[in-house]
């Protein structure tokens, strides 16, 4: 009986079926770049737009090929122009394992990408993780606003968590998005999700 309308309660014929409503998120599009490919940034160019107010993109088995790195992320606007200069706002906080408590990491204005990891490690099994939230892409009235959360076995040889947030400070609609580490090259799995506008 999904969809069905309680006002059908009692009529003989001609029942009437609710509107579909879209919920939840939606895999748009998925990308595995391994370590061993030589790249030095990963990008998604294409499904960031106006269908969605929400994107999400997440990364599992983030590696760099150098060790103590922090990878960024930078936005493409238009046709896959890239915007490199100092439009992005940032902080997190860093949570560090063997007793290094707390870091407060950030860039109150000026800078060229979102941190959004910090000192990736390369030991044997050491690997990262990421989810990145981009709200309105589309949107031309106003800046726009990120969040991510992820951590990764670091270069220290001990886990450490990242939580924060940041502004890509223009008010051009985004159509893409990049990460890439310090130097060297980088390799994950990534999926872009988009979801349902309420």
């Amino acid at each position: 009986m999904s969809g069905i309308l309680t006002d059908n309660v009692g009529r003989a014929s001609g029942l009437k079926k609710a509107p579909t409503v879209a919920t939840g998120r939606t895999l748009i599009s998925t990308q595995t770049v391994a370590l061993g490919d030589s790249a030095s940034s990963i990008s998604v160019t294409s499904g960031i737009d106006s269908t969605y107010n929400i994107y999400e993109w997440i990364f599992t088995e983030l590696e760099t090929s150098n060790d103590n790195l922090k990878c960024h992320i930078q936005c493409y606007t238009g046709s896959a122009s890239l915007e490199s200069g100092s439009i992005y706002t940032f902080h997190y906080n860093v949570a560090s394992g063997a007793g290094s408590g707390y870091n407060g990491i950030n860039a109150d204005s000026g800078s060229g990408g979102i941190e959004v990891q910090r000192a990736n490690g390369t030991g044997t099994g050491e690997v990262g993780a990421l989810a990145f939230t981009l709200f309105n892409p589309a949107g031309t009235g106003h800046y726009k606003i990120v969040d991510y959360t992820g951590g990764q076995h670091n270069s220290n040889a001990y886990y450490q968590a990242a939580q924060g947030g940041g502004v890509f400070e223009l008010t051009t609609a985004v159509t893409g998005l990049k990460i890439f580490p310090d130097s060297g090259n980088i390799g994950a799995t990534a999926a872009l999700y988009g979801f349902a506008k309420s």
